[in-house]
């Protein structure tokens, strides 16, 4: 029995010396109402609650630290001193209501210039904050304040850009536009020029073997461009832009809710160089002068199940480069390339089940390319014709596991005048059809597997094989792996007329088909510092290029990337 009492005695000792360690009490507003998630705090510390449904609050006191602070949104805050609050003495705080005086609230938020991609592909998210970095871009020059991509002149007397990723050339890369094939063939050497930075909404870089949703193509990766939207916010645009080069360029960009479910847009883009650069003084220019019109028309519709994007765009551009002033009389060697491009599509989507983020979508893309071009003496017209049609199907099977298939049809039609003596006339067709498979689980495990068999009029039936893993144990720390193989028709001298410029032969054979392995790993680890993150990556990749008369080109990889964000 002495046992006994002893112990109770000492649990009403522990429980008293409790409550005087703890502070409780009751928030309301100025009407009596108990106030849901009012913040509690001791005053120069983080450490606080908030109140239950009941408007009641129980908080643990903190050695030197007397003032309490009571807050809510729409509310004045309010501090007790609870040195002068007896022990055990419950508070009762009554908020005063400060919302007449509160006209507006205006919630805003700034975006990272750069983000990861979702999933588990290897890639970024480069959004308006990155674009803004730059006074005046086209696509090409966005890649500058970023290392993501590496971008430089493959010919300064013609202005030809390619993109690098991986150490390899832009060949190798799937230009996309909004997930639609584009900027292929003749257009790749100056795609990047075509894309007002004025335009982008954003850019998607994937690294290393991507998803077979849009192809067999990519090979080290894909790059897609996002347009502004017909149905962003309603409003207007007005970018001028001119340096002491002679650059000027004017952007404009106009968007209209015509009802609630229609809208449309307007993109207008004016280039023009007004001064010939020649700062070495070797009477050639510097970099050829630029004069380019770039309209874009986008609509876009929603209603119910049923949404629809559309739009088309007309290209008109002039290079001129070479020589200056002719020199004894000798005939002045001129570089003149005249383009213009159409380009036409139409998405349909229909939601099968939402609930199930099930639908089925239909999408087509038409593209008229020609190239009037003379370096010199040498004269090379291309007139390239292009048709896409693509089926899918998205459906979740379950929470974790969500299945993709489709069907597409991709016709090339090259009308190629080399010299005015060689017909290179080049076509191909190529009908195919994939299948995805995505598990995750939380966000810590994500699988995705694909498979596309496509089969073309000139190199016959392939498959194209890929896998991606992400493990991601910690908020800061992932690990990837991924393996896939891509294919390129090659089109000599399509892709490389720029060529042209110098003095070389040109001597084009019978090419293959071009196939590569790209397999990589890669570790992210990301520390908090001064609130942002050094992010320290590592990724081992392996490229495998069979290349039709130079045997097979093996190339290895290393890179050691430190980007701070």
């Amino acid at each position: 029995m002495k046992i006994f009492l002893m112990a109770a005695l000492c649990m009403l000792a522990s429980l008293g010396a409790l409550a005087q360690n703890v502070v409780s009490g009751t928030v309301k507003d100025n009407k009596g109402e108990s106030l849901v998630g009012a913040n509690v705090y001791w005053i120069g510390t983080s450490t606080g609650v908030t109140t239950n449904v009941d408007g009641k609050f129980s908080i643990e006191r903190i050695a030197g630290k007397k003032i309490l602070a009571i807050s809510f949104l729409g509310f004045e805050t309010d501090t007790v001193d609870i040195g002068k609050i007896s022990d055990n003495q419950a508070i009762k705080v009554t908020l005063k209501d400060n919302s007449k005086d509160v006209s507006e609230v205006v919630v805003s938020e700034r975006r990272r210039g750069t983000s990861e991609m979702g999933g588990a592909l290897n890639g970024l998210k480069i959004n308006q904050a990155e674009l803004f970095k730059a006074a005046c871009c086209n696509l090409g020059e966005s890649f500058t304040t970023n290392p993501s991509v590496d971008v430089s002149y493959s010919d300064a007397a013609t202005g030809a850009k390619q993109i690098k990723l991986l150490g390899l050339s832009g060949l190798y890369v799937q230009m996309l536009a909004e997930n639609i094939p584009d900027f292929r063939l003749t257009a790749s050497p100056y795609a990047l020029g075509y894309v007002p930075g004025a335009w982008l909404k954003g850019i998607q870089v994937s690294k290393g073997a991507s998803s077979v949703k849009n192809g067999y193509e990519s090979i080290t990766g894909q790059i897609d461009v996002e347009y502004l939207k017909p149905d962003d916010e309603q409003g207007i645009g007005l970018n001028i832009y001119g340096n002491s080069e002679g650059r000027m360029e004017v952007n404009a960009d106009a968007n209209k809710h015509i009802t609630h479910h229609l809208s449309t847009e307007v993109l207008v883009h004016y280039e023009n160089s007004l001064a010939d650069m020649d700062e070495n003084g070797d009477n050639f220019f510097d970099k050829p002068d630029v004069n380019q019109v770039n309209f874009h028309n986008r609509w876009h519709y929603h209603k119910g199940r049923y949404i629809f994007h559309g739009g088309y765009s007309i290209l008109d551009e002039k290079r001129d480069g070479g020589q200056l002033k002719s020199i004894e009389n000798v005939p002045l060697y001129k570089i003149s390339m005249d383009t213009r491009r159409y380009n036409a599509y139409l998405k349909n989507a229909f939601v099968i089940d939402p609930a199930r983020n099930s639908s089925v979508a239909l999408i087509t893309s038409a593209t008229m390319h020609n190239l009037e071009s003379q370096f010199g003496s040498k004269v090379y017209n291309n007139d390239e014709r292009n048709l896409y049609a693509q089926l899918i199907f998205e459906t979740d099977l379950s929470e974790m596991h969500n299945l993709s298939a489709g069907f597409s049809v991709n016709a090339d039609r090259m009308s190629q005048d080399y010299l005015q003596t060689k017909n290179l006339d080049e076509n191909e067709t190529v009908i195919g059809g994939y299948a995805q498979y995505t598990f995750n689980y939380d966000d810590i495990w994500i699988l995705m597997a694909g498979l596309r068999i496509d089969n073309s009029d000139d190199f016959g039936t392939f498959f194209t094989p890929r896998f991606h893993l992400k493990i991601k144990p910690l908020e800061s720390f992932s690990m990837r792996f991924s393996a896939g193989k891509g294919y390129r028709s090659p089109h000599a001298l399509a892709e490389n007329h720029f060529l042209l410029s110098s003095g070389r032969e040109i001597i084009i054979e019978n090419l293959a088909q071009e196939s590569a392995w790209n397999i990589g790993s890669s570790l992210s680890w990301k520390i908090p510092i001064a609130g942002k993150h050094l992010k320290n990556q590592h990724r081992i990749l392996l490229h495998h290029i069979p290349i039709a008369g130079f045997g097979r080109l093996r190339h290895f990889a290393k890179q050691n990337c430190h980007q701070i964000f």
